[in-house]
This record gives C-alpha cells, sequence and structure tokens, in this order.
C-alpha cells in the first residue's frame, strides 16, 4: 500500500519527466491513472483489525477453555486445527486473493498465528507430552515462519 504522500511525489517527478522529454505525456498518464487507485494504507482501521483479532483470539481459547473437560480428544484436535487452517485460509484470500477487503487478511493471518501457538500447547495437554515453554515457543516461530514471510 502506497501513502498519498508517495504518490504526490510521484506525481511531481512525472511531470518532470515529461518536461525533460524521459517519458511521453501518454506514458504519464497511464502511470499516473495506474498509481492514483491505489487505497492509501489506514492505520487505524488496520490498528482496530488487529486489536478485533486479539479479542476474537482471546474470546475463541477462553470459550473452548471453559468446556475443555467435556469434549473428547478428536474434537479437541479437530476444532484446533480447523481453526488453525480455517484462519489461514481466510486470512490468505482477503490478503493475497483478489478481494476488496486485503486490510482484513493480516488479522486473520494474526489469528491464525495465535491458533497454531495455542493447538501446539492444548495437544501436548491432551497426548501429556512433557514439554518446556522454550521448545513450544521454538515450534510456534518455526511453524508461523511461512506466514511471516507471507507479510
Amino acid at each position: 500500500m502506497l501513502s498519498k504522500g508517495w504518490i504526490k511525489k510521484l506525481f511531481k517527478e512525472i511531470s518532470t519527466w515529461v518536461e525533460e522529454g524521459i517519458i511521453e505525456p501518454n506514458q504519464a498518464d497511464k502511470i499516473k491513472d495506474r498509481y492514483s487507485r491505489q487505497l492509501e494504507y489506514n492505520r487505524l482501521v488496520s490498528s482496530i483489525f488487529i486489536l478485533g483479532s486479539i479479542l476474537i483470539g482471546a474470546g475463541i481459547i477462553l470459550f473452548i477453555a471453559s468446556n475443555w473437560q467435556h469434549l473428547g480428544k478428536l474434537v479437541k484436535i479437530g476444532l484446533v486445527f480447523s481453526f488453525v487452517l480455517g484462519f489461514n485460509l481466510l486470512g490468505y484470500h482477503f490478503r493475497f486473493e483478489k478481494s476488496n477487503h486485503p486490510k482484513l487478511g493480516e488479522p486473520l493471518l494474526f489469528l491464525g498465528a495465535i491458533s497454531f501457538g495455542a493447538g501446539i500447547w492444548l495437544i501436548a495437554q491432551i497426548f501429556q507430552i512433557p514439554y518446556n515453554y522454550a521448545n513450544g515457543f521454538l515450534f510456534w516461530i518455526i511453524g508461523i515462519l511461512p506466514v511471516i514471510f507471507l507479510l
């Protein structure tokens, strides 16, 4: 996403390029048309989406934790995998596919990363796997590296 300030600076440069004969006026019009359609990166909206994703993630974790003892092992594992897969697929769709909500994709990918981390500890708890927190964080970071590189 490009800021309005950068686009204004580009438009001034384009005018200079036309005057100097570096590009033709029709090329300048095409460049201006292309970059005038770029949306400005709105930090407030992104911040609200990130805050909302944190709250939704906390709510999901609390809801599952309150009903955890009543669920079977297969249901628990299914919930973990469905949340991780669902949030990451939705985040990828909104962030990279042709959609009208690219800013919604990043918080959904963030929720997928939170779900992945929570899933590590929940699966370790389900199967009573001995672990220490440092290894859990290491596995969490290794698991979300592809998502980090996508953003």
